[in-house]
C-alpha cells in the first residue's frame, strides 16, 4: 500500500513539475506551433536590410518573477519548485535549450516566423553565434538572430522591419535542414554560392563543418563561398572580386555586421575558408568560369599573372585534368549522395540519415562528395542549380540545371565526384 502511494505521489509530482515548469518558461520551440519570442536587438546592416535577436518570451527564475507578488502561496511555490529540480531554476533558463542544442548540433535549420495580420510566415536561417566561443551563452539565453531584407512586396520582411525593440514575434521550428557532415562524407571540399540573404545558410554550413569536433587525424575541409550581392552596402567591408580595368579603392569600406561575422570566421579558420563577393553596381559577377575555378583544386590551376582574387580566373593556363585513381564506389542507390535521387527529396534531412554506397560487389562502403551548395532568392537558385519544383504539396530539389547542369554535361566524370543542393 505504501509502496503504491508512493508511486502515485511521484506520478502526481512528475506531472504537476511539468505544469510548474511550462508555466515558469512557457512552451518549447516546435515545429507544430508557433511560441512567443522577443526582439532584443534591432541592427542596421544596410539600407534595406537588418539583423533582428530575439530571445523567448518566458525565460526567469522562479524567485525572480518581479512582475508579481512573492509572498504567501508564491513564497510555497518556490520552495517547492526548488526542492523538485533545483538545479534547472538556475538563472538563465527557458523551455527551448534542449530544441536549441539539437538543432545546432544538426548543422542546417530555419524557423518559421509568422506575420499575424495577414497569417503567414516565412522561414529564416539562424545566424551562428560571434565570436562561436558566445554559442553556449546564447544557447542558455534562447537568442536567436536572423539576418532580414526588406523586399517590396515582401509581406514578413515588411512587417519585421516595423517592429522595434520589446515587440513580440511568433516563431515555429526548428526545421532541420541538410546534414551536411553526412552528406560530405569523406569528400574534403564546399563551395557555397550564396545570393543576398542566402549567406545565413553559407554561415551555418561553415559552422557545421569547421568548428564541429572532429578526431586530430581528421582534416578539416576547404570551404569556398561566393556571396552575390546587388550593392556594395550590403556587403561593406567584404573581398571585391575585380575585373581587369578596374582598380581596388584603397580605403575598403567598413564591415558591417555580417561581413564581421565572415572575417572572424575566417581568422579562426585560415586557408581552410574562403571568402569573396560580388557586387552587381561593381559590375562583378558570378559566371560559368568562376565556378568551374572554385570547384577544381589549386592543384589543377596555374595561377594567373593578375591580381585578382584566385577563384575568378577565367580559365587556368594549362588545364590539367588530375582524377585521383580510388576505389569505386557506386552512389546510385544511396540517398545521402545520388543527384538523381536528391531531386525528388525535399531540402530537410531527418536525423540520422545513413550513406549507403557499396564498392563494386555490392559491399557497403563509406562514401562522400564535395558539396556545391547554392542559397538564395528563387531565381538565384534557378540560374545557377536549377529550379526546384513542388510535388505533393511539397518543394523538392528538382533537377540539376542552369549554369552547374550546363558544366555537369560538359564534364560528367568531374561532376560526378560533386552534389549539388539547393536551399
Amino acid at each position: 500500500m505504501l509502496a503504491g502511494n508512493v508511486l502515485l505521489g511521484g506520478l502526481l509530482l512528475s506531472g504537476f513539475d511539468k505544469k510548474l515548469e511550462r508555466w515558469a518558461v512557457g512552451a518549447p520551440l516546435n515545429d507544430t506551433t508557433f511560441v512567443p519570442f522577443k526582439i532584443v536587438s534591432k541592427e542596421q546592416v544596410s539600407p534595406t536590410s537588418f539583423i533582428i535577436t530575439v530571445e523567448p518570451r518566458y525565460k526567469r527564475r522562479v524567485e525572480d518573477r518581479s512582475d508579481e507578488n512573492n509572498t504567501g502561496n508564491d513564497a510555497r511555490l518556490k520552495s517547492l519548485l526548488k526542492s523538485i529540480r533545483p538545479s534547472r531554476w538556475q538563472q538563465p533558463f527557458h523551455a527551448s535549450i534542449s530544441v536549441l542544442e539539437e538543432a545546432w548540433e544538426h548543422g542546417l535549420w530555419s524557423v518559421e516566423i509568422k506575420q499575424p495580420q495577414l497569417q503567414v510566415a516565412r522561414n529564416y536561417t539562424p545566424l551562428p553565434s560571434s565570436p562561436s566561443e558566445e554559442e553556449r551563452a546564447d544557447i542558455d539565453h534562447g537568442y536567436l538572430r536572423f539576418l532580414i531584407r526588406k523586399m517590396d512586396g515582401g509581406e514578413v520582411s515588411t512587417y519585421l522591419s516595423k517592429l522595434q525593440v520589446g515587440e513580440l514575434v511568433e516563431l515555429r521550428g526548428p526545421h532541420l535542414g541538410f546534414d551536411v557532415r553526412t552528406r560530405l562524407g569523406n569528400a574534403d571540399r564546399v563551395v557555397f554560392l550564396a545570393g543576398g540573404t542566402g549567406i545565413a545558410p553559407a554561415l551555418q554550413t561553415a559552422r557545421a563543418l569547421l568548428d564541429h569536433e572532429t578526431p586530430e587525424s581528421a582534416p578539416k575541409p576547404s570551404i569556398n563561398i561566393v556571396w552575390a550581392n546587388r550593392h556594395r552596402t550590403d556587403c561593406s567591408g567584404c573581398e571585391t572580386l575585380s575585373l581587369p580595368s578596374q582598380t581596388l579603392p584603397t580605403d575598403p569600406p567598413l564591415a558591417n555586421p555580417i561581413t564581421s561575422l565572415l572575417a572572424e570566421m575566417k581568422h579562426r579558420h585560415g586557408n581552410n575558408l574562403n571568402i569573396s563577393c560580388t557586387v552587381d553596381d561593381e559590375d562583378t559577377f558570378i559566371n560559368p568560369a568562376a565556378i568551374t575555378n572554385a570547384t577544381h583544386s589549386p592543384s589543377t590551376t596555374t595561377a594567373p599573372s593578375s591580381k585578382w582574387p584566385s577563384w575568378l580566373w577565367s580559365q587556368p593556363k594549362k588545364p590539367i585534368t588530375t582524377t585521383p585513381t580510388t576505389p569505386f564506389v557506386d552512389t546510385a542507390a544511396c540517398p545521402s549522395h545520388s543527384q538523381p535521387l536528391l531531386a525528388s527529396k525535399d531540402a530537410h534531412d531527418s536525423a540520422g540519415i545513413e550513406c549507403k554506397c557499396q564498392d563494386i560487389d555490392g559491399h557497403p562502403v563509406p562514401g562522400g562528395k564535395n558539396l556545391l551548395m547554392v542559397s538564395g532568392p528563387d531565381g538565384f537558385i534557378s540560374t545557377f542549380a536549377g529550379a526546384k519544383t513542388w510535388g505533393d504539396g511539397i518543394e523538392m530539389q528538382g533537377a540539376l540545371g542552369g549554369v552547374v547542369g550546363a558544366l555537369e554535361k560538359r564534364d560528367p566524370g568531374f561532376w560526378g565526384r560533386w552534389l549539388a543542393l539547393k536551399l
